[in-house]
């Protein structure tokens, strides 16, 4: 039996190999932004399973970094389950609903305390002041420092605080 010599590739080559593989198609999803206001955002992402997509950056979350009272419900590298938006007049088909699996991201604790608080969905329970004990001791030093917070986050880390 004869061996045939194997010739690994050259960088070129791999490359060449790397940009035919198929990649996921990119796709636009509504996520729950509040603004001032309560609305939904196309942003995009990839599908990565039946109804569950990762959301890719998007230029709608640059507002974000510099605006404290722009907030999403979901961010980049969240993979969440979507739902038919069963709206003929939305563009797009799905919005985001539950989140599957959150983006390992610094901040993502504190994110989701500010996009709940906001809209009063926290219950005011010893568990959740141990689980955002972090986050509520930021916000107070933030507050301190002249940061703006909607309402419901400013009464929500104040209830929570009390718990602990």
């Amino acid at each position: 039996m004869k061996l045939r010599s194997f010739k690994y590739p050259t960088f070129t080559e791999r490359l060449t190999l790397v940009a035919t593989i198929p990649t996921s198609t990119m796709e636009k999803i509504y996520v729950r932004m509040i603004d001032g206001g309560n609305t939904s955002v196309p942003v995009n992402a990839e599908k990565v399973g039946d109804r569950s997509y990762r959301i890719l950056n998007d230029e709608e979350y640059s507002d974000s970094d510099s605006d404290p009272g722009v907030l999403f419900q979901f961010y980049p590298g969240d993979i969440v389950e979507v739902d038919d938006t069963g709206n003929v007049d939305h563009d797009f088909q799905y919005a985001a609903k539950r989140l599957i699996q959150p983006a390992k991201t610094e901040d993502r604790n504190y994110l989701n305390f500010k996009f709940h608080a906001t809209l009063w969905l926290l219950p005011i329970n010893k568990q959740n002041a141990e689980r955002f004990k972090g986050v509520l001791e930021r916000i107070k030093k933030e507050s301190i420092a002249g940061q703006y917070f909607y309402q419901g986050i400013r009464e929500t880390a104040s209830r929570l605080e009390q718990l602990l």
